[in-house]
């Protein structure tokens, strides 16, 4: 029984110091929010962003996402759009910009992740690696 306890509260420890941990880098991250697209690596937001805007404005098919910068037939077969796909489904459900939305997604990207790292650092190592490697 009293195993049974103390699993428990070193259950909950790690659930509060991952979400404390989450929390953290959700802070973090989210400063940025208003910056422009142009900043940094402005081909390849920019790119995003107008693949983004696509699926959004012409439906959710993949195959048909539009970039307008080479001229017709406004096809580049640089990857298959998972992540401009699940930033056009952000920006249509909370009715943000084409660039709050990417980087909403980006960042719930990197916490899903997070918590991925957390979970396998536990199995393959110990507590204490898991709570290091985030």
């Amino acid at each position: 029984m009293k195993a049974l306890i103390l699993n428990r509260k070193i259950f909950i420890n790690d659930i509060s110091l991952l979400l404390v941990s989450l929390t953290l880098n959700f802070i973090a991250r989210i400063y940025r929010f208003d910056h422009p697209i142009s900043l940094g690596w402005q081909f390849r937001y920019t790119q995003t962003a107008f693949t983004i805007k696509s699926l959004r404005v012409n439906g959710f098919n993949p195959f048909t996402a539009e970039l307008p910068i080479f001229g017709p037939p406004w096809k580049v077969p640089m990857e298959f759009p998972v992540y401009q796909i699940f930033a056009a489904l952000v920006a249509n459900v909370f009715g943000l910009t084409t660039d709050y939305a990417g980087r909403l997604t980006a960042t719930l990207f990197f916490l899903a992740t997070s918590v991925v790292v957390y979970l396998l650092g536990k199995l393959l190592f110990s507590r204490e690696v898991s709570f290091v490697a985030l």
